[in-house]
């Protein structure tokens, strides 16, 4: 019961007309594909034409009101992409051997409705 209370507080605080997940479209030297919500983060399969596992199960991930963040590093490359969803304003940057010309950008942001 309290669970449930502490869930329902969680939905109100996000405010009436915030979107539970995004869709965001980065331009990492090819398009990339991520959805992204709280405690939510998957990234495109253009082979399987859908979204992979929930990457927040394996990497940081943050999950607030005024930022939704997934984090994806290996010993050599840390891929970061950003969302604050009360402006619906999203990023990607990288640190480490990307091998891309640039290593930060815009998103474009698309909130999902269901």
């Amino acid at each position: 019961m309290i669970l449930l209370a502490l869930s329902a507080a969680a939905v109100l605080a996000a405010g009436p007309h915030a979107p539970a997940t995004w869709r965001l479209t980065c331009q990492m030297g090819a398009p990339r594909i991520f959805r992204i919500g709280p405690q939510l983060f998957e990234a495109w399969d253009a082979q399987t034409q859908r979204f992979g596992y929930n990457l927040c199960q394996s990497h940081a991930c943050v999950g607030r009101k005024d930022l939704m963040e997934g984090e994806i590093s290996s010993t050599s490359l840390t891929v970061t992409i950003s969302l604050d969803p009360r402006t619906g304003k999203a990023s990607w940057r990288t640190l480490g051997a990307s091998g891309l010309k640039t290593t930060s950008g815009p998103c474009e942001a698309k909130p999902e409705t269901k």
